[in-house]
């Protein structure tokens, strides 16, 4: 490495017509070292690592992920290497991308800079604020509607169930949010932008609860100068009790009536009257009772339970239910149907018998032909006799005539035996 004035004196040097080789000897050091500073690929005062750059095998995935989306959060791409397998740490990743200029120009970014923003003032405990996260652009198979989020009518009562006043903001206005929206930008950007095109709604929301634990709740916070994290936090937020049943909603559930005629739900097994089976059925619960109806697809109710414990793997079936399944099971296997015989001793036909003997037969003393045109195997007039490859020989050399040493060839190998199917 070249000091700030041996690297000032080289390009003096230089200047003067000196060579790399005479630069090199005046200041006692390499061609090569010389070359490299007076190119500009090597710096004064900075020295080179000798470690291999953990972040230049992920460079190109960088910068077409940034290429593809300018805004996407280094964390969220910082978790995409690591789960390619980078090992350093976030900072020098980071760093690695500032260095390089992975990051390209958003010009409707920069026209937006430099107007005032306000502060929504929202003391700890002092209000609880639900905000409608708007996430564009779903997936094409969810079938969403490409449309804001904002508060129903129909949402209204669940509000004043539990004592909530409404406060709502005009979507795409990020000046005027508030800090407890944060937590809202951090899904969508980290989880929601990343989301794959092929994922279902079940697997969206599995992914969104693994993130919660791995990423959202881990994020560090800081209160009175204690480290803590956004799950610490939440959980010791003071907020009022909750009333002591649920807002009154229904949940309405579609299920598949099972052979045994039964229905499945929140983890237990409810029946209904046989005759449904394989056909769909409504479940219908209301959060503040304790039974759970079944309805048909006609709107009839089939049967009304009591709730049994989620999870239980409890089966409510009444004893009606019970009798009315075994009346419909005998009354289905009546006398009008023959009998199964899959117990009946059934030994092997004289058919069968005259084929596994033919088969026997072939595979000692070779091939047999096949039973003659228009009879019937087993049929006990006995097997074909088999063919003497002697005559067979015989036969074939009378088709045609051979000359020469053809001739003297064929000669000799019926003189030897060969070609006669006998040792």
């Amino acid at each position: 490495m070249l000091t700030q004035g041996e690297d000032v004196e080289a390009h003096a040097l230089r200047k003067r017509g000196w060579s790399i080789s005479a630069i090199a000897r005046h200041l006692g050091r390499d061609r090569k070292t010389i070359a490299a500073y007076l190119n500009g690929s090597r710096a004064p005062g900075v020295r080179r690592s000798s470690r291999v750059d953990p972040f230049a095998e992920f460079e190109q995935y960088c910068r077409i992920r940034l290429a593809q989306d300018p805004h996407l959060l280094a964390m969220t791409l910082f978790d995409e290497i690591t789960a390619l397998g980078y090992a350093g740490g976030y900072s020098t990743f980071t760093r690695a991308i500032r260095k390089r200029g992975l990051r390209p120009h958003c010009e409707p970014c920069q026209q937006a800079r430099g107007r005032d923003v306000g502060i929504i003032e929202h003391e700890p405990g002092g209000e609880v604020q639900w905000d409608w996260l708007h996430l564009p652009d779903p997936p094409t198979a969810w079938a969403w509607p490409h449309r804001e989020a904002y508060l129903l009518a129909s949402f209204a009562p669940v509000l004043k169930y539990y004592g909530i006043a409404p406060a709502i903001c005009r979507p795409r206005r990020a000046q005027r949010k508030g800090s407890v929206e944060k937590a809202n930008d951090s899904a969508a950007q980290r989880w929601w932008r990343t989301l794959a095109e092929e994922m279902t709604p079940e697997q969206a929301q599995t992914s969104l609860d693994s993130w919660c634990r791995t990423r959202g709740d881990v994020r560090v916070r800081w209160r009175d100068r204690i480290k803590t994290t956004v799950a610490s936090v939440a959980a010791a937020e003071p907020l009022a009790a909750l009333p002591e049943r649920p807002y009154p909603a229904l949940l309405e559930v579609e299920r598949v009536v099972s052979p045994q005629g039964l229905v499945s739900f929140e983890g237990n097994h409810y029946s209904v009257p046989p005759g449904y089976r394989d056909q769909q059925v409504l479940v219908r619960w209301r959060l503040d009772e304790d039974t759970v109806e079944i309805i048909s697809a006609a709107g009839n109710t089939l049967a009304r339970h009591r709730l049994a414990v989620r999870g239980a793997h409890e089966i409510v079936r009444p004893d009606e239910h019970v009798r009315a399944l075994e009346k419909a099971v005998l009354a289905a296997t009546g006398d009008d149907r023959a009998p199964c015989r899959r117990k009946k001793r059934i030994p092997p036909s004289q058919e069968a018998l005259a084929e596994a003997e033919r088969i026997r037969a072939a595979r000692q003393d070779g091939p047999a032909p096949a039973p003659a045109s228009g009879s019937r195997r087993g049929s006990g007039q006995g097997l074909a006799g088999v063919t003497d490859f002697a005559a067979y020989a015989a036969a074939a050399r009378a088709l045609g005539p051979a000359t020469g040493k053809g001739r003297a060839r064929q000669d000799e190998r019926a003189g030897r035996g060969e070609g006669t199917g006998r040792p």
